[in-house]
């Protein structure tokens, strides 16, 4: 078919709508339905034939390109809209809208924003009174919501605009509902704003989604208790499951500890909604396995003492209670509740015996329960937090390699190894380093993706050669050549912890001259930044502190000097790169003990200026006060306190403002 101007039979204009729909329906299509909308337009207006110029023919083009590209449905809309031809209706809105949804662009929330002042324009220049007069359907607006529900890589700040745009869309939707009968917001708009405001992460937006929901189930309860017959049932919002869910993750989110009354609150009334109106088929608010795991990880986040004994009754109970099977996710969250709590020694006990019970039901035949890679490794965590033993944790991966074999389990993967290795690295001792060496040498021969190492991997035993009782500096410095040298700069690069983990381990050790040592990788990374801007190797304050500790420790008399020297231009380099903190001082305080002697009247002064700058920073933290005792004479050390140096002196009692900005866990 030509580009030709002479018009076309009207027996081929006929068959071009059949030939857009047929390319509306084809893979990367656009561009030839958009050609034949122009040959059918072009023609049309030289016959001044409008017969076939529909709505729909336009939305054949919108089709093609809405899995393209959904800029050019953005502009092929506008150029639509300026042609005084079969306008777009409301589905051409919602391709366009929905093209921007499927994209997953970074700008889709802005182009979409965009969209609805468009649409909006649009329908206030419209003569309302006319049969082909377009109205905004309420979809284009949950397009946009779902796209701000989901919008990943967000900034607080952005998630917090998020929750106030969306709230303002809701207040024009219910204002815009009052005047228009047709147009009336549904259960989905509400979801998405709900969903919106759990992702902001504070109080008050809990607030106002509890503050919501309770006005729509006052309308539902309002409205179906009314024996008149006035009562306008076509027109209600009917909360869901999902809907209750939804305000719940809003307080689970935002307030974590206290969450768990809110989510019992919420729980109550859905029981007594369903309950009420189970006649009702539009009232469906009965709890469901998403609805019984926020309450379960709303009691493991209280930190009550009651929170686990809550989580684990709720849990076996769930069952004959509100005849809801647990599922994998529901012992999980019991599982890291055993892992993360500091009130219960027994806890990685209780930990194996319920990760035992999920394979004895998945056995049994449950098709809800099947322990899976975050379980185990969620036990070998648990072991690893109360239990020295290495061995053990290594029991777990066996037990999952087993129930792999014998019952399709999932196979051991990178998770599950990093926390064995994890849970080796804190023991020290030569065995646990040689296990962690053949962990590794698995996991790389391993012909599994999923298996190999990351470089969460290497830093965990980096940090175990750091943490190790026998000098492991060569080992620890192998392995970053290692990763240095890695093909899959991709994936695996060394980043600020690589470095100062091999830092650490030579301030722990008894290496010749470590003090210039640490500099000099702290050195090598300031180089990656600088020249190479490699991000990801910035130093931070824990790498100074290493190369002070370094400094701290080294006890040679040939190599103090020198150590002085790098501590004077460590402190430097912290100026430029990071902020100091109370274990910067702490360490500084110790380094002088060591290499200033005591009989030197330069330590009394730099103790002093050194104890100075940290009250006027508010770094004064529990190290500095022990280490003070130390550095400083009797006679200097109650002047700085006004407290003689045989006195016990906490940071209670001293001024608040020496330690307000220490972030440690006990002052």
């Amino acid at each position: 078919m030509n580009d030709q101007k002479e018009p076309l039979s009207k027996d081929k204009i006929r068959k071009i709508p059949s030939l857009m729909k047929a390319w509306s329906k084809s893979v990367n299509s656009g561009d030839q339905t958009l050609r034949l909308f122009n040959i059918l337009l072009q023609h049309c207006q030289l016959d001044t034939e409008h017969e076939y110029l529909t709505p729909q023919i336009g939305n054949y083009v919108l089709e093609a390109f809405m899995n393209e590209d959904p800029l050019k449905c953005t502009e092929f809309l506008h150029r639509w809209i300026d042609l005084d031809i079969a306008k777009p209706n409301a589905r051409s809105f919602n391709l366009v809208f929905k093209s921007w949804v499927r994209s997953r662009s970074t700008d889709a929330c802005e182009q979409m924003k965009s969209l609805l002042k468009l649409m909006e324009e649009y329908e206030s220049n419209q003569d309302q009174n006319c049969a082909a007069a377009y109205f905004s359907s309420i979809q284009s607006y949950n397009y946009y919501l779902y796209a701000l529900a989901n919008r990943v890589h967000a900034s607080s700040s952005q998630r917090k605009q998020d929750a106030n745009d969306a709230l303002e869309l809701l207040q024009n939707i219910e204002e815009k509902a009052l005047k228009d009968s047709i147009f009336q917001p549904d259960i989905n708009t509400y979801n998405q704003v709900f969903s919106i405001l759990a992702k902001s992460i504070r109080v008050e937006y809990a607030k106002e989604a509890t503050s919501i929901l309770n006005k729509i189930v006052e309308n539902v309860e309002y409205t179906l208790s009314d024996t008149s017959g006035n009562a306008r049932t076509h027109s209600l919002v009917y909360p869901t499951t999902d809907t209750f869910n939804a305000v719940m993750n809003c307080w689970l989110k935002a307030d974590p500890k206290n969450a768990r009354n809110k989510v019992e609150m919420l729980l109550d009334k859905m029981i007594t909604l369903h309950e009420t109106y189970q006649h009702i088929p539009q009232v469906q608010t009965y709890p469901d396995k998403v609805t019984i795991n926020t309450l379960i990880s709303s009691y493991t986040k209280s930190h009550r003492k009651d929170a686990i004994p809550k989580a684990y009754s709720t849990l076996t109970s769930m069952d004959s209670k509100y005849g809801i099977e647990a599922s994998t996710t529901s012992f999980n969250i019991v599982l890291n509740a055993y892992a993360k709590s500091k009130r219960d020694l027994q806890g990685h006990k209780k930990a194996i015996k319920l990760l035992d019970k999920m394979e004895i039901l998945h056995q049994q035949g449950s098709l809800h329960v099947k322990p899976d890679s975050f379980s185990y490794s969620t036990v070998i965590d648990a072991i690893a937090a109360r239990s020295d033993s290495g061995k053990q944790a290594h029991g777990i991966l066996d037990q999952m390699i087993a129930f792999h074999q014998h019952h399709s389990g999932d196979r051991p993967d990178r998770v599950v190894y990093n926390s064995l290795i994890n849970a080796y690295s804190a023991q020290g001792d030569e065995d646990s380093i040689l296990c962690i060496e053949d962990l590794l040498q698995t996991m790389e021969e391993s012909a599994f993706e999923n298996v190999k190492p990351n470089i969460i991997t290497y830093n965990t035993i980096l940090k175990a050669y750091a943490n190790a009782r026998t000098s492991c500096t060569d080992k620890a410095e192998a392995l970053l050549y290692r990763l240095e040298q890695s093909k899959n700069k991709s994936t695996i690069q060394p980043d600020v912890i690589s470095y100062t983990s091999v830092i650490s381990a030579y301030a722990r050790s008894d290496a010749a001259d470590k003090a210039t040592k640490a500099q000099e990788i702290s050195k090598q990374m300031i180089t990656l930044y600088r020249e190479q801007k490699v991000e990801a190797v910035k130093p931070s304050i824990y790498t100074f502190n290493a190369v002070l500790n370094a400094c701290a420790y080294t006890f040679d008399q040939d190599e103090k000097i020198r150590a002085l020297v790098v501590v004077v231009e460590t402190l430097v380099a912290i100026q430029e790169f990071a902020k100091s903190d109370h274990t910067t001082y702490g360490t500084l305080l110790k380094a002088f003990v060591n290499l200033i002697p005591a009989n030197d009247k330069r330590r009394r002064r730099v103790v002093k200026a050194v104890f100075k700058v940290c009250c006027t920073e508010g770094m004064v933290g529990n190290m500095v006060l022990r280490q003070l005792r130390f550095a400083a004479p009797a006679d200097l050390y109650e002047e700085l306190l006004g407290r003689s140096i045989d006195d016990e002196v906490k940071l209670s009692s001293l001024p608040s403002k020496w330690s307000r900005n220490v972030r440690e866990r006990y002052k």
